[in-house]
């Protein structure tokens, strides 16, 4: 993620898997609170819906973490009715989400665990 094609402010990620697209972003800690990740998460999922036909995108992230909350909130992206992704990482348990979109505008019931 870059302002003006300068130095990185953040990353913003697309990966396929079979059951559709998934985005992932960071970005750095001097650089959040500006909409840098609502923004990159608007361009990459019209960029997987215009260029690579995608049907739906999603993004997983931890409830508890409201800045992310508000990225797929400002961004489109609506929770879906799908279980949590549970796991431990490095000791650290950890619960995701799975929020959409669609390529309408709407959020798919479905998603992947």
């Amino acid at each position: 993620m870059t302002l003006d094609g300068g130095a990185p402010l953040g990353e913003v990620m697309l990966r396929r898997f079979p059951e559709g697209f998934e985005i992932g972003y960071a970005v750095g800690p001097a650089h959040r609170g500006q909409g840098l990740a609502a923004r990159a998460v608007r361009v990459m999922s019209a960029y997987a819906f215009g260029q690579l036909g995608a049907p739906q995108v999603i993004l997983e992230l931890e409830a508890e973490n409201l800045a992310s909350v508000a990225v797929a909130t400002r961004a489109g992206f609506r929770p879906l009715d799908v279980p949590l992704i549970t796991g431990e990482e490095k000791g650290r348990p950890y619960s995701l989400q799975t929020w959409g979109l669609t390529r309408s505008g709407s959020v798919s019931p479905g998603g992947r665990s």
